[in-house]
């Protein structure tokens, strides 16, 4: 490896900190993908060039550390200083963002038959994104200035936060470079091993399509509820694609804090299967991470110790009497059919409002926008109701296209500040610094736009650069009456039995496989279709 390449990509990391203090997110995007070239080559010249060379794994895998996940990184902190620092002048332009993005928001969703003029409606979307831009530019200049230079991230930093008997693994889809010819070449997988002692190790995983079309088809199955064998098999294949490579380098019942890359972001590795037939579940301990980056964020939180707020089974205000059965589950597509009542949301809700002597509960009429948008920091954020995903393309902000609906969803766009359809574009705003648990009891509310090198832009995103500590997402559509039941055993782990964020939720996975639920839920579509991202800890009260 050239040696002044290293000193480049440290003087990088100070570029580009300054650069994406200022600018819309969509900018901030745009210039880290100028940057993915230096990221590249330093994994390239490591895996594919260099794998026995110590130094070249510890300066692939500190580059990798300072840019993964950089704009989440940035994006949380702008967010806790504006709150933290803003004069009253300043508060009223942070306000004055949350209307813009909800009229970008309701504008985005309108019905077909609301949209007398296509050309004047899209031009009204750009004047309100222009907007936009220009208002989160001012509020991050302004942050800049309360801003503390960060010492840049190295190894020994990393590993200071990394537990006993755990284990950090970055996975990163990264492009191959070929110094003889100057060429850039295929995309790839590769993942690196650190623990709280010792070098680095990295590992080449393959060629990124192939992975990619097997994460695609163990998808599919998962979420279709197919034979068990037939899952299993699929689940098979893909780890021997990718986590059979890692784990001769693992030891049994670790806790492994995982940060994915590209389309891995997608899937559940719990529900992946070993040669012995097993589910990974059944022998290591998982928690999700944007980047291992996130460690410093988690150690600094104070938790929360307000009220917990539990919102749910919204009166969606129905033209028929629509109500999802067994087997039904909490997805309804944008159309005019409506959205089916959720019986079982209004029993998790009851069951889980009986554990705690102080939850804030709102269901029904007052399952709405605007009462979630005045929650402050609550210890516990559950929602339970419909989740949605629709194609990304056909909006100005990838945020804008995945959410949950709220009460009044059914007559959206009569005119109303609130539509009752909330997105993570208007989730970035809430103010939810501390808040210990995040739980979104709904269909696909892990998926988004993924962006490699950067996660994926959804309700997870939003709701860390809110300021919460764990979110428990969902990568499918889930059916109603499984996920109440699992919801409500998750929260009598966490609160009767004082089990850990992480543990609690694996305890009742092995439980479901092993039928102590009952033969309906012993089928990965049940078990594995949430998963735990952030603190993994126990909640503090």
């Amino acid at each position: 490896m050239p040696p002044n390449f290293f000193i480049f990509s440290l003087q990088t990391v100070s570029n580009l900190t300054k650069h994406l203090i200022v600018g819309s997110e969509a900018n901030k995007l745009q210039y880290m993908a100028t940057l993915s070239w230096s990221t590249n080559w330093a994994i390239s010249w490591h895996l594919q060039h260099s794998p026995d060379n110590p130094l070249a794994a510890r300066q692939a895998l500190t580059t990798l550390l300072r840019r993964k996940g950089r704009i989440l990184d940035l994006l949380t902190q702008n967010q806790q200083l504006l709150r933290q620092q803003l004069e009253p002048e300043n508060r009223a332009l942070l306000a004055q963002l949350v209307t813009l993005n909800t009229q970008l928001t309701n504008l985005e969703y309108l019905k077909p038959e609301q949209i007398t003029s296509p050309q004047e409606h899209r031009q009204q979307i750009e004047q309100l994104t222009r907007e936009t831009q220009q208002l989160e530019a001012k509020l991050s200049r302004i942050s800049s200035r309360f801003r503390v230079e960060a010492e840049p991230v190295t190894l020994e930093t990393i590993q200071a936060l990394i537990p006993d008997n755990t284990v950090l693994i970055e996975i990163v889809r990264y492009q191959t470079y070929d110094p003889k010819n100057n060429r850039w070449g295929s995309y790839r997988y590769g993942a690196y091993v650190l623990r709280s002692t010792g070098e680095p190790l990295g590992i080449d995983l393959g060629e990124a399509a192939t992975i990619d079309d097997k994460v695609e088809n163990f998808r599919l199955q998962l979420a279709q509820d197919i034979p068990i064998k037939q899952t299993k098999e699929r689940g098979q294949i893909l780890e021997k694609l990718v986590f059979a490579k890692i784990r001769p380098f693992l030891d049994q019942d670790e806790q492994i804090l995982l940060s994915p890359d590209g389309e891995l972001n997608l899937i559940p590795f719990e529900a992946l299967v070993d040669e012995n037939d097993n589910y990974l579940v059944e022998n290591y301990r998982f928690t999700y991470l944007s980047s291992g980056r996130d460690l410093i964020r988690l150690a600094a939180h104070s938790p929360s110790m307000a009220p917990p707020v539990l919102m749910g089974n919204p009166n969606f205000v129905l033209s028929s009497s629509t109500v999802a059965q067994r087997g039904d589950s909490r997805y309804s597509p944008l159309s005019n059919i409506g959205w089916p009542k959720l019986p079982g949301t209004a029993k998790e809700i009851a069951e889980i409002a009986k554990l705690f002597d102080d939850a804030q509960i709102f269901t029904q009429e007052q399952a709405n926008e605007f009462n979630l948008k005045q929650v402050q920091s609550p210890s516990i954020l559950h929602l339970a109701t419909h989740g949605f995903f629709v194609a990304p393309q056909q909006f100005s902000n990838p945020l804008a296209a995945t959410g949950l609906a709220l009460a009044g969803v059914q007559q959206r766009g009569d005119g109303d500040i609130e539509n009752g359809l909330f997105t993570a574009l208007e989730a970035v705003n809430l103010d939810l610094k501390g808040t210990q648990l995040i739980v979104l009891s709904a269909c696909d509310t892990g998926l988004g736009t993924v962006e490699t090198g950067e996660g994926i832009y959804g309700l997870r995103r939003s709701f860390v650069i809110a300021g919460s500590q764990t979110q428990i997402i969902s990568l499918w559509r889930v059916d109603d009456q499984g996920t109440k039941d699992l919801m409500v055993d998750y929260y009598n782990k966490l609160l009767k039995e004082k089990k850990g964020r992480r543990q609690g939720l694996r305890e009742l996975q092995l439980e479901m496989i092993n039928g102590d639920k009952g033969d309906n839920y012993q089928h990965p579509y049940y078990w594995s279709s949430f998963i735990l991202s952030g603190d993994s800890s126990s909640l503090q009260f």
